[in-house]
Formats: structure tokens, C-alpha cells, sequence
């Protein structure tokens, strides 16, 4: 039921964290 409140930070930081690996990978 409160998944919703911790979708904020800890989508932000998966999503944040994926798109510096997908980063690393094209450079």
C-alpha cells in the first residue's frame, strides 16, 4: 500500500543508476 511513497527516491536512483551504466556503455 505504500509503495507508492518509496517509488519516488528509489525509482529515481534505479533509473539515475541505468542510465550512467547505459552512458558508460555508449562512451
Amino acid at each position: 500500500p505504500d509503495q507508492r511513497n518509496e517509488g519516488g527516491p528509489a525509482l529515481i536512483a534505479g533509473v539515475w543508476s541505468h542510465m550512467r551504466l547505459f552512458l558508460k556503455h555508449l562512451g
